[in-house]
């Protein structure tokens, strides 16, 4: 594997290891959702890193007749694939736009992020109307203050800025 995909998973289980570490802050209810998300994923990303880094493993792994990407696809697995410029430009795009949600989130906070980032996502990635854009986050705020504030008290994650 290439090395760019060895430091993306570090860096997914660097994250998610803050995700677990945040969420022993939090009460004992809302503490079930970042332990029930980032448990799995730690062990997930652990196991993938360590497979990434010693390739013997990845190789018995493959002959114990794991299915992968290429078999999935009805690929032969010595056919060779060119890099295509719109799908690579496509990730860069995704990647940033996942970028820009967990920023604000971190920022923000989870109750202003969240439909901030609905918001700016339909209105510039898919030139949306306004009134889409508008209903959809407002739809969201007036969802999470009932369920997370009201029906469950659960206090959200208030952000950096707050």
């Amino acid at each position: 594997m290439k090395w760019g995909g060895k430091i993306l998973n570090i860096a997914l289980l660097l994250f998610a290891l803050g995700y677990v570490w945040q969420g022993f802050s939090y009460s004992r209810t809302p503490r079930l959702f970042p332990l029930m998300v980032g448990i799995p994923m730690i062990l997930l990303t652990a196991f993938q890193t360590v497979i990434d880094f010693f390739p013997q493993l990845s190789k018995k792994y493959a002959e114990m007749g794991t299915l992968d990407a290429e078999m999935l696809a009805g690929r032969a697995k010595n056919e060779v694939q060119e890099e295509d410029p719109k799908r690579t430009q496509k990730e860069l795009e995704a990647f940033l736009w996942l970028g820009l949600a967990l920023a604000l989130i971190m920022l923000l906070g989870i109750f202003w992020g969240i439909p901030l980032f609905i918001f700016t996502f339909l209105k510039l990635r898919y030139a949306r109307g306004w009134v889409l854009s508008l209903s959809l986050p407002l739809g969201t705020l007036l969802v999470m203050y009932i369920l997370f504030i009201r029906v469950f008290q659960i206090p959200l994650y208030k952000g950096l800025l707050e």
